[in-house]
């Protein structure tokens, strides 16, 4: 962006006369292939297309014709939501570098350009060189696509600086009308959420430049200055309109969509699998509807097929078809199917057989705990009542009484001492006689 003569084409065509003055196109193209290189086992493709807005109007640069814009196709562009569809633009495969730079000298001849008096060769149109990339791993279809759009704008101008006149006063009027839709829509975008509408479709310009300014992108201005007093005006006009392209903020995200050809050729299998699977049902439908006929084939054997069918599920039998005639399919999915809610059976009474053992030894564990608690209970109780022991205790000797009582008399006591056996009662002596 910037005036008239201030080095717009030479910044992204560049110069002729040497290597070192290649523009920012060629340089963006050469790292592009460059990083292509590098990716060998991935799946690469690059297309080019090349257009320019000279009043308004869109031509089609990399067009078989050549010359002026007349015998150029015209463009079309449609609304489709929100982005815009381009008609009757031609695209062209770049399979490498060099072919991408022929597409660039081709469509950079046939730009409309014109001598004015603040530049020997102005361009009196936008242009707009595309590339879209698209990369897709080997295995996998989902594919990424990119857009690098890489514009150069006609200068803006003043009318009573430049002298213009007729055509080119037509065209000054259109470029710099354009312009003025392009900073309405920066401003709008600048606002963020707070403006709800963009004004996209005020001018071609903005409606194709629409994914390249906001939203899923990332954009880059570069504000081209003519240094000089006598333009000092149009320069702060330049630098006011580059901050505002500053302060837009963008969210880049990445574009992946599914590989068509990939997802047709999926669906495509998957089609003739039902196919062939309905096939079947309706040639067996037929066999079953059909009356047995003498000499016809004879049903199959239930039994056959119930040894084929467990012979299988033990992995004795590795094809269950061969092993069984054409017409007992039917019978054999009857039989899985009865085998399987068998299994299903067994496997829910074993679950209930397994929580009702678990509950079981719950309780007999809890039980356990309670004999044992018993048993201690019963241990302490049958030690605090127990008579103490006479172990280790020295008996006393103490002198036997010599009379009897009573109870030794009756023959129901039995002496103090132990050692000593019962002794019969000794008769008390007879009185002495008197003198």
């Amino acid at each position: 962006y910037g005036q008239t003569g201030s080095g717009k084409t030479f910044t992204i065509e560049g110069g002729a006369k040497s290597f070192a003055d290649r523009g920012l196109l060629p340089r963006c193209i050469a790292y592009i292939y460059n990083t292509i290189a590098g990716l060998r086992e991935e799946r690469t493709s690059v297309e080019v297309t090349y257009l320019e807005i000279y009043n308004d109007i869109a031509y089609d640069l990399l067009s078989a014709a050549s010359g002026g814009n007349a015998r150029l196709p015209k463009v079309t562009v449609t609304d489709q939501g929100h982005s815009c569809h381009v008609h009757n633009l031609s695209i062209h495969p770049a399979a490498n570098e060099e072919v991408a730079q022929n597409l660039v000298f081709a469509g950079r001849a046939n730009r409309t350009v014109a001598k004015t008096t603040m530049n020997l060769s102005s361009s009196r149109s936008h242009s707009i060189f595309t590339l879209t990339l698209s990369r897709q791993r080997p295995g996998s279809e989902v594919i990424v696509k990119s857009k690098l759009n890489l514009v150069d704008l006609a200068g803006s101008e003043r009318v009573h600086k430049s002298g213009a006149e007729g055509q080119q006063l037509k065209e000054a009027k259109h470029i710099n009308l354009s312009l003025h839709y392009l900073e309405a829509v920066i401003i709008s975008l600048q606002q963020g959420q707070g403006k709800k509408h963009v004004p996209y479709r005020n001018s071609l310009l903005t409606k194709l430049l629409r994914d390249s300014l906001g939203g899923n992108c990332v954009t880059v201005m570069m504000a081209n200055l003519a240094m000089n007093d006598y333009n000092k005006y149009e320069t702060i006009s330049t630098c006011r309109f580059a901050q505002r392209v500053a302060m837009v903020s963008n969210d880049a995200r990445r574009n992946e969509v599914l590989d068509d050809k990939a997802l047709i050729k999926r669906l495509r299998a998957r089609v003739a699998e039902l196919q062939a699977e309905l096939a079947i049902a309706r040639q067996l439908a037929q066999t079953s509807d059909k009356p047995q006929l003498p000499g016809a084939e004879a049903p199959p054997d239930r039994r056959e097929c119930a040894k084929v069918i467990q012979g299988y599920i033990s992995g004795k039998v590795t094809d269950p078809l061969s092993a069984l005639p054409a017409n007992s399919l039917r019978i054999c999915f009857d039989l899985m199917r009865d085998t399987i809610r068998e299994n299903q059976e067994r496997i829910a009474q074993l679950q209930v057989a397994v929580t009702e053992g678990s509950k079981m030894a719950d309780q007999l564990s809890k039980l356990q705990a309670q004999f044992g608690v018993a048993k201690a209970k019963m241990r302490n109780h049958e030690f605090t009542n127990a008579a103490p022991s006479s172990y280790g205790v020295v008996p006393v000797n103490k002198p036997l009484s010599r009379e009897p009582t009573e109870a030794m008399l009756m023959g129901t006591a039995p002496l103090s001492s132990p050692h000593n056996s019962p002794k019969k009662p000794t008769p008390a002596p007879a009185p002495a006689a008197a003198p």
